[in-house]
Parts: C-alpha cells; sequence; structure tokens
C-alpha cells in the first residue's frame, strides 16, 4: 500500500452544491476541487471552497497541466498552481498523465500519449521540475482514451508504472477510465491493474460513461456502471483501502445522489483489508512498428487535426493505430467533436444573452470564425471568451456591447478578493493631506464605455421575456462585486473617466479632476467618493511617499 493514510470517500465540489458546504456539513470525507476553477480567482468561489477546507480535506485535481506536452511548461500556471496548493494546503495534488497543448494553443482535452521510451523520459524529467517547483509529490490520473499510436512501444501501464517509479510521483488510479479504454481498445483491464505498482496508488476515481454503438466514451454524466463496480471491486482486492472518488461532471444531480454513490462504493470497500492482494500478470503483445516522427512533431501533427477547422490529414491518419470498426480518422474525429462542442458551450455559458439574441445557429458560427483567429491560450477555459466582445466589434457590431457587459460581470464575478476601505478611514486622513492620497479600486471593478446600452436586453434575457432592439446610445457602466454578488450602473461621463483613474490607481486630485467643469462639481465629486466606498468599490488607500504607496507602484 501506498504510505499516504486513505482519506476514506469523496465527490467533487461543483457549483450547483455551493450552498449546501457553505450552510450544512454534508456527509463525505473529503471533497475534490479542480485546480484551473480556484487559481487566481477570487469571491463565491474561493470562500465556498475556503469554508469546505476548514471542514474537511481537500485534494486538488488540475486538468492543464499537460505533464506530456512537448511544449515547455506554463510558467504562468504554475505559479497560480503553487499559490493555491500553498492557501488550500490539500491532502493530495494531482493531474492526468496526459497532454492537451501544442502551438501555444491549449485543447482542452486530455489527449493520450505515445507511449514510448521517449515519452517516459520526458514526462519524467517534467515530473521532477514539477515536483521540485512544488516541493511536493503529485499524482498522475490515467486518462480514458478513444486512439492510441502507431508510435507506441509499451502498454499503458507499462507507461504509467515507469514514469511513476522513475520520477517519484503517486498513481491516481480511474478505474471508469481503464474500463473505457479496454473496451475502446481490446485490452484486459485486469492486466492494466496488474501492471500498476501497488505502492504508488493513493486514490481511485470511479464514474458514469455512455456507450455508443463503436466506442464508449468517457462522459460523468451519470452512475457508476456495473461492469465499473465490479472492477473496482478487484482493484481493491490488489490495492486495498484506497481513498475513492466519485465523479459526476454533466448534469450533476442532487448532492444526496452523489453521496448515495459514495455510500455505495464505501460498502463495496469494507470487506478489504488495507494489504494488498498480487493479481497475475498478463502478457502483453508485440509492439507495434514504431515512425521516425519524434514526439513533439506527432503532438503537433495531431493537435492541428483535432483543433484546425480542416480535413484530418493523411499524415495524422497514418499515426493512429488501426482497430475495427472504427478508422483511424474518425477515431481523430470523435476528439475534433469534442474539441468542438467543449469550446461552444463555454461561450454559450459565457454569452447566453447574445446567444439567444442572435439564435443558436447564428451564434455557433461565430464562435467557429472566433476560433479561428483566436484559439485558446490560457489553461483555465473560462477565460475563453475574453476576446470575444471585441470579436464581435466585427462580426456582429449590433452585439458587441451586449457581449462587453457579460463577459464583465463573468470577470468580475471571479476576480481576486480585496479589501474594502470604507469613507470613514478617508474622513480619517486630515483634509490638508487630501492631496497625496492614492486610491485603488477593488479588483472586481471594471468600466465600459459603450455606443448602446445593453442593460434592458440582459434585463429582458433575466426575466424571460423577448429581448428588445439595442439603441445606439452612448453608455458608461461599471460592473462591481460587492460580497458574493456582481451589480452593474449606469455612470455619467466625468464618472466613468474617474473610475477608470480609480482603476489604475491614481492620486485623488487626478480621481477628481473630472467633475471640475460641472457646475456642481464639488457636490458630484463629493457624492461619487461617498457611493464608491459605500459599494465596496475601493480596496486601497495610501499616501503618496508611503511603504504602501511605493510597493503599489512597485508592482
Amino acid at each position: 500500500m501506498s504510505a499516504r493514510a486513505p482519506l476514506g470517500f469523496g465527490v467533487g465540489l461543483r457549483p450547483r452544491h455551493y450552498r449546501e458546504f457553505l450552510e450544512s456539513a454534508p456527509a463525505v470525507d473529503w471533497v475534490e476541487a479542480i485546480s484551473e476553477n480556484f487559481m487566481g480567482v477570487g469571491g463565491r468561489p474561493l470562500a465556498v471552497l475556503e469554508k469546505v477546507r476548514r471542514d474537511r480535506p481537500v485534494v486538488l485535481h488540475g486538468v492543464s497541466l499537460g505533464i506530456g506536452s512537448a511544449e515547455p511548461l506554463d510558467p504562468r500556471y504554475l505559479k497560480d498552481w503553487q499559490a493555491l496548493i500553498a492557501r488550500i494546503e490539500p491532502a493530495i495534488v494531482s493531474d492526468h498523465l496526459c497532454w492537451g497543448r501544442a502551438h501555444g494553443r491549449y485543447s482542452h482535452d486530455l489527449l493520450p500519449a505515445a507511449f514510448t521510451e521517449e515519452a517516459v523520459r520526458h514526462v519524467v524529467d517534467r515530473v521532477t521540475q514539477v515536483q521540485d517547483f512544488l516541493g511536493r509529490r503529485i499524482a498522475l490520473e490515467n486518462v480514458s482514451s478513444y486512439l492510441t499510436f502507431v508510435q507506441s512501444e509499451l502498454t499503458e501501464w507499462e507507461f504509467l508504472a515507469q514514469v511513476a517509479q522513475r520520477s517519484g510521483c503517486e498513481v491516481l488510479l480511474d478505474v471508469n477510465n481503464i474500463f473505457v479504454s479496454s473496451r475502446n481498445h481490446g485490452f484486459d483491464p485486469d492486466a492494466y491493474l496488474s501492471g500498476v505498482p501497488v505502492e504508488k496508488v493513493v486514490q481511485i476515481h470511479l464514474a458514469g460513461h455512455q456507450r455508443r454503438p463503436e466506442l464508449i466514451i468517457d462522459t460523468h454524466d451519470g452512475p457508476v456502471s456495473d461492469e465499473v463496480w465490479a472492477l473496482y471491486a478487484r482493484a481493491l482486492g490488489r490495492f486495498g483501502a484506497v481513498s475513492t472518488l466519485i465523479e459526476w461532471d454533466d448534469g450533476v444531480p442532487e448532492l444526496q445522489t452523489l453521496l448515495a454513490e459514495a455510500e455505495k462504493a464505501r460498502a463495496i470497500r469494507a470487506p478489504f483489508a488495507s494489504s494488498a492482494v498480487e493479481m497475475p500478470r498478463v502478457a502483453r503483445g508485440p509492439s507495434a512498428p514504431s515512425t521516425s516522427l519524434g514526439m513533439t512533431g506527432l503532438q503537433q501533427t495531431i493537435f492541428s487535426a483535432i483543433c484546425d477547422p480542416t480535413p484530418v490529414s493523411a499524415e495524422a491518419e497514418a499515426l493512429i493505430a488501426e482497430h475495427p470498426p472504427l478508422s483511424a480518422k474518425a477515431r481523430i474525429e470523435v476528439y475534433a467533436e469534442m474539441y468542438w462542442l467543449r469550446m461552444r458551450d463555454v461561450l454559450r455559458d459565457s454569452f447566453p444573452t447574445v446567444r439567444a439574441g442572435v439564435g443558436d445557429e447564428n451564434f455557433d458560427a461565430l464562435v467557429a470564425d472566433f476560433l479561428r483567429v483566436h484559439p485558446s491560450t490560457h489553461p483555465s477555459l473560462d477565460r475563453l471568451g475574453q476576446p470575444f466582445p471585441a470579436f464581435l466589434e466585427t462580426a456582429r457590431p449590433d452585439w458587441a456591447d451586449v457581449a462587453a457587459l457579460e463577459w464583465a460581470r463573468a470577470e468580475s464575478f471571479i476576480a481576486p478578493d480585496g479589501e474594502e476601505i470604507t469613507f470613514a478611514q478617508l474622513q480619517e486622513v486630515p483634509p490638508e493631506l487630501w492631496g497625496e492620497l492614492t486610491l485603488r479600486a477593488h479588483p472586481s471593478v471594471r468600466v465600459l464605455v459603450l455606443e448602446s446600452d445593453p442593460q434592458p436586453v440582459l434585463r429582458a434575457q433575466r426575466d424571460g421575456l423577448p429581448l428588445p432592439a439595442l439603441v445606439k446610445t452612448p453608455t458608461a457602466l461599471v460592473v462591481w462585486r460587492k460580497g458574493f454578488v456582481v451589480f452593474h450602473a449606469a455612470i455619467a461621463g466625468g464618472e466613468a473617466e474617474a473610475l477608470q483613474s480609480l482603476v489604475a490607481g491614481a492620486e485623488l486630485p487626478v480621481l477628481l479632476s473630472p467633475f471640475e467643469e460641472l457646475d456642481d462639481g464639488g457636490v458630484a465629486a463629493f457624492e461619487a467618493l461617498q457611493s464608491w466606498f459605500s459599494e465596496g468599490m475601493v480596496s486601497s488607500l495610501s499616501r503618496l511617499g508611503s511603504d504602501a504607496s511605493r510597493d503599489e507602484r512597485a508592482d
């Protein structure tokens, strides 16, 4: 067994269940959080995670590390990941034994590796880099797959075992993924179990899948199947009482449904002691012939076949092992379809009002055009929509302002937290020193200067009413978060200019200068200041030349 003490039985932390975790103490031993959902963010998501962490152990599970990618590790990802780990102090930190990045872009999929000695050496070196950077071990999870590579020299379980043994990392064993891949590629799942080092396995994942006529797809959108439960029992016979998670990511049900699945796993595990039982090893077949294309070239070719809106090339097809009934091309197209649906769905979720206004067919056409010029270059899929409002200024200018407000609200919701300075704190400073004060906005504040007013359209969408036509009326809006709630409001032009200076971190005289030309400028400036402070829009107040002010300017 692993040296780690088992955590028991856990479920994934999903937004649908945030309220229950905030207001009660669900009967679950531990919780898994997707790392990327909490990296560099604040507000309600982070508050929920920190509350959960106070009550029980948390495991951080990532999806964008790309430990098997030929491209260099993303330094911004590692920095944000390290900060989250330091803040949450998770019991286990994990990601996937896969790749998903090429040409400087992210596929946001768990793409299977070619199981070669070159890839083993590469992954071992990268795991060493990551573990040295984090100062702790990580666990790597086996992924489900729908294609294999002609280039592979090892079985998947040999590849996983060599990476774990040579790098010192641990193994997160996804039993559902083993079952899915075994049916898709025709190997014995028990051979897989027998090839994984017992002492390396620190956690098991269980999830649901969907069956297609020629393939099984790992969907995480339903209960665990009987076949996977049976394989789980055999895994426990080999690995002992390993911590177990129920994954359910799409069509997420009531929390009680997840907890019932976890209790089923608990009942199945009850008869198994913590000591492991050896299983007979099953010999693998001969290796497929290798190709001359190295790991970098292979990944770039397959990435383009999956993520570019062009037909699958003959070069890409030649890299994929034939396994009837699906052709090599059809197997690549499975990933291409999932890539498109993933990107489309995240943009549909980010811009629901724009989608309602233009209709699904037109919106999907816009997404296709958008992805051609703005592929994902950020490890978090939730950031995909950042350039979308600017893209619409040319593609659909009539909806660009609506998109701008939708995106500003989305950004404000997850913006990092900041202190809220009160008006009373400002008044504590002698008036003769106000000219030396520097104010900075709360990280959630956004200022929009638009050609039309999108507010009536968003209100109609919220209330389920027909969307009105946008009227070309120059409008300035401020978007901010107070507590966990995002607000937006129209502001006059002078205040918009002042708030833009506040976001930049300006001296108080600069902030107030846009009001000077108004007839009642003094009153307007005082009322604006009071409003900013009362709404929690001011996060920093410092005197010019003070240590805090110097630190802020250095940042």
